[in-house]
């Protein structure tokens, strides 16, 4: 990645027990950081998810996240977990009236202390809360409802404050880690009733809850008002209800896959947002480019005259493999053949110019189609008779006219910035034809939006949707290589 070398910065990190109760949170030594600074050949700093990049870096996970080894064991006299209490489901009559919808979405807020995961703490208010999401998917296995087919749970952090000798990057990822131990603990304390519940559902008891509930995420903050810590430590439960009850048929030799297209795209939303949630994005109000939104350029931070913009791909999330992108990587997979066979893209990059104008006058400066660099790798299964195979990707792109200013006011023949951060894609995906699933682990930069789909036989399904984070601009949120975790299980 072409970016500005950051060298080796001093990591503190959170350290929290992973257990059922968390003993209060501790500031170690560097050497205990999951961020420790590893260099690439690049010489910028990676996770360090093995010795090599892509040395099995999910492995041992069951959620499929890398897992953060704070210290060498869990405390061997962690107090219990909460008693579980098994509660008979509701009688017919009622149970039709608490039937989950075919997206349902439940808050529990108001967690403990700052870092705190306990549900048991919770106060008695998002108790009934959780207990509703428990009861909503227990009575949906009983009656008239239609089962629920998926739950899946989104967790977030408090802003993490009076540490001074964190990055920024650092802060955002131990907010992470926070608000990915609070979704956890939440879907294990689900599982855990629900496993208490199956004597008294007889379809419920024939359930795997493992397939039931999806890989919970940690999203860090999402407010960023201090007054409004409470809305940050939470999760939001997501509770989806199939269309028909019965299972899915298992596929048969006539349903075969044939072929399956993956597409990955990294653009810039219409709307971008500041850390304080205001617009940081504006709408062009002259010239031929008035009513479309932009970004400003990273100079006028430096000089406030100089008012360069970038225009966004003025749109949001799009399952059109040619919508707008910074970058668009495609691959088609043909299972038809004796032995798979992948087709990736003679040419990856942008499917629309880059255009810089002046904010002040509307007048466009410059244009150009950024071109990326890197492709798809196929790993293993593209042989004989398989229909298990598995690809590794890495990708990157620059802005290919961005300037940096040659006097007060921007202009079409401002100099070429010196260093000019990259967007990044990087990760691996296991598509199995047989068991009709796709395992998709990913990392991409804290800018732009990154989305990815798979088509599979015509139909098209996503895998990740992902904004820029909060207050995140190409200033800051290009630089070092990706860290958000971009992951996906999914049955097709």
């Amino acid at each position: 990645m072409r970016s500005v070398t950051t060298g080796v910065v001093s990591a503190i990190v959170l350290v929290a027990v992973l257990t059922g109760n968390h003993a209060a949170p501790v500031w170690s030594s560097p050497t205990d950081n999951p961020l420790i600074l590893a260099q690439n050949a690049q010489d910028q700093p990676i996770p360090s998810f093995g010795k090599k990049r892509f040395e099995n870096p999910y492995r041992d996970s069951p959620e499929g996240h890398p897992i953060q080894h704070f210290g060498k064991k869990r405390l061997e006299n962690a107090p219990p977990g909460p008693t579980v209490v098994p509660i008979p489901p509701l009688p017919t009559e009622d149970s039709n009236s608490i039937c989950p919808s075919t997206a349902d979405t439940i808050n529990v807020h108001s967690f403990g202390v700052e870092f705190s995961d306990r549900v048991q703490d919770l106060p008695p208010d998002q108790q009934k809360q959780l207990d509703l999401a428990i009861t909503k998917i227990a009575v949906s296995f009983d009656g008239p409802c239609t089962p629920v087919s998926d739950v899946f749970i989104e967790g977030f952090a408090d802003i993490i404050r009076g540490h001074p000798e964190l990055t920024e990057a650092q802060r955002r990822e131990q907010e992470k880690k926070v608000s990915l131990d609070r979704a956890v603990a939440v879907r294990d304390f689900m599982k855990t009733q629900l496993e208490a519940q199956k004597q008294f559902i007889p379809k419920l008891r024939d359930t795997n809850l493992d397939k039931l509930f999806s890989n919970p995420v940690g999203n860090g903050i999402s407010q960023a008002d201090p007054a409004q810590s409470v809305r940050n430590r939470r999760v939001i439960i997501h509770l989806s209800a199939g269309t028909s009850p019965p299972p899915p048929p298992k596929p048969t030799p006539s349903a075969s896959v044939k072929k399956i297209v993956v597409w990955l795209n990294a653009f810039i939303p219409r709307d971008v947002n500041d850390t304080d949630g205001s617009g940081f994005s504006f709408t062009v109000d002259k010239g031929r480019h008035k009513g479309n939104t932009a970004i400003p350029g990273p100079s006028r931070k430096v000089v406030p005259t100089f008012d360069d913009a970038y225009l966004t791909d003025q749109r949001n999330f799009d399952l059109n493999p040619a919508a707008s992108s910074r970058i668009h990587a495609i691959v088609d997979i043909d299972f038809s053949g004796t032995a798979p066979a992948m087709r990736p893209a003679a040419v990856f990059g942008a499917t629309a110019d880059t255009v810089r104008i002046r904010q002040s006058t509307g007048e466009e400066l410059n244009r150009g189609r950024g071109v990326a660099r890197g492709k798809f790798n196929p790993i293993e299964g593209f042989t004989h008779g398989s229909k298990h195979v598995k690809v590794r990707y890495n990708f990157a792109g620059a802005n290919p006219v961005a300037k940096m200013p040659g006097g007060a006011i921007p202009t079409a023949s401002d100099p070429a910035v010196v260093v000019d951060p990259d967007i990044d894609m990087l990760g691996e995906f296991e598509v199995d034809t047989e068991l009709r699933t796709l395992k998709f682990r990913g990392l991409v930069d804290g800018f732009p939006a990154f989305e990815a789909y798979i088509n599979v036989d015509g139909t098209t399904h996503v895998i990740y949707q992902i904004s820029p984070e909060r207050g995140v601009t190409p200033a800051d949120g290009l630089l070092g290589t990706a860290n958000r975790r971009a992951e996906r299980d999914l049955k097709f």
